[in-house]
């Protein structure tokens, strides 16, 4: 699920650190205690779920594969 960047800093795979930070802290805006939530329009609120979406679909994508090519590979190893 997590990565390193080129800087070595944590990210979700196949995000930047900036896409993290920002994933993360929608998460916290979305799920979080009232008094730390931002009121949005409905234009925002529309806005950032999008978004949130496309770099979910984007991690989930990537995460997958790896977990079925690790899957793959414990079933079916490679043979010299």
């Amino acid at each position: 699920m997590l990565a390193r960047d080129d800087e070595g800093r944590e990210v979700l795979v196949e995000l930047t650190y900036g896409e993290t930070e920002w994933y993360f802290a929608y998460l916290d805006d979305k799920f979080g205690t009232d008094e730390g939530r931002t009121r949005k329009t409905v234009a925002q609120e529309s806005a950032d779920r999008d978004r949130y979406l496309e770099l979910h679909d984007r991690h989930e994508r990537l995460r997958l594969e790896i977990v079925m090519a690790e899957v793959e590979a414990r079933h079916h190893p490679v043979r010299n």
